[in-house]
C-alpha cells in the first residue's frame, strides 16, 4: 500500500479509522499536528500508525486497538485522549505501542472526542498494555464509581514508566495478583480512588500523593523515594509499606 500523510493542523474523522496492511499512516509530519477520530482507531495486519516529527500533538480517539502484528507510535511528549470503549477497552494493545514520553488519558468526564455529540460516558474502562508501554497515565471517569482497570497482554506485571494521576473515578489492577510498578508519582484527587482492598500482589511506587482514597495491597508497597503525603483516606489492608 501507499503511506498516507496528514499534514494539516486538525484532521477530523467522524467515525472509525482502520489502518491495515503493509503501510504506515503518518500523522504528525512536520510536528504539532493534532488528529481527531470520533470513533475507534484500529491498527491491524502489519500496519503502523506513526506520529512523526519532533513537536508534541494531541490525538483524540474514541478508543485504540493494536493487533499483535501492528505498531502505534505516539506523539513525542504529546497526548493521547481516549473517550469511549470498544469491547470494554479504551486502549487494547496486543502489538507494539511506543509511548514517546507522552501521556495517555482515559477521559470519560469531559465529553466525547471533539466533534462528537456525546457529553460524557458512563462506563468502566479496560487498558491492556505490556509492562512499560505507558509513560504517563491519567484517569478521569464520568462518575466516581466508574473504574479504569489495567492489565498486561501476558504475564502479571503492570509498569507505568512515569506518573499515574487519578482525577475522578477508580483505578486498579485487573487481577488482585498482578503487580504494579509506577516509576514516579501516584497522585489521587479528592474524588478518586486507587486500588482495591482485595489486591494481594506487591506494588512499587516512586512516591504517593493522596488526597482521595488509597487502598494499599495486602502485600508489600514499596515507596522508592520515601515521599508519602496522605491528605485523604489511606487503607492499609493489613499490608506493609516501606
Amino acid at each position: 500500500g501507499t503511506p498516507t500523510y496528514r499534514v494539516y493542523n486538525t484532521p477530523i474523522i467522524g467515525n472509525d479509522l482502520t489502518v491495515s496492511g503493509a503501510l504506515t499512516y503518518g500523522n504528525n509530519v512536520g510536528g504539532g499536528k493534532n488528529h481527531t477520530v470520533s470513533g475507534n482507531v484500529v491498527v491491524i495486519s502489519g500496519a503502523s500508525y506513526a506520529n512523526t516529527g519532533t513537536t508534541a500533538n494531541t490525538q483524540s480517539f474514541g478508543s485504540l486497538y493494536i493487533d499483535d502484528t501492528a505498531t502505534f507510535i505516539a506523539s513525542p511528549a504529546g497526548n493521547l485522549n481516549l473517550y469511549y470503549t470498544s469491547s470494554g477497552f479504551s486502549l487494547n494493545n496486543e502489538g507494539t505501542f511506543t509511548h514517546n514520553n507522552g501521556t495517555v488519558k482515559i477521559d470519560f468526564e469531559n465529553g466525547g472526542a471533539p466533534g462528537s455529540a456525546r457529553t460524557g460516558y458512563n462506563s468502566d474502562s479496560k487498558v491492556r498494555c505490556a509492562s512499560g508501554d505507558l509513560y504517563n497515565l491519567k484517569v478521569e471517569m464520568n462518575r466516581n464509581a466508574d473504574a479504569t482497570k489495567l492489565y498486561p497482554p501476558a504475564g502479571s506485571e503492570n509498569k507505568i514508566e512515569n506518573d499515574l494521576t487519578i482525577t475522578k473515578g477508580t483505578f486498579y489492577k485487573y487481577n488482585d495478583n498482578y503487580t504494579l510498578i509506577v516509576s514516579e508519582a501516584v497522585t489521587t484527587a479528592a474524588s478518586s480512588t486507587f486500588g482495591l482492598a482485595s489486591a494481594t500482589a506487591n506494588d512499587t511506587i516512586g512516591e504517593i500523593s493522596n488526597t482521595g482514597t488509597y487502598n494499599a495491597t495486602t502485600g508489600l508497597t514499596t515507596v522508592k523515594t520515601g515521599f508519602f503525603t496522605d491528605d485523604g483516606t489511606f487503607h492499609h489492608n493489613s499490608g506493609t509499606v516501606v
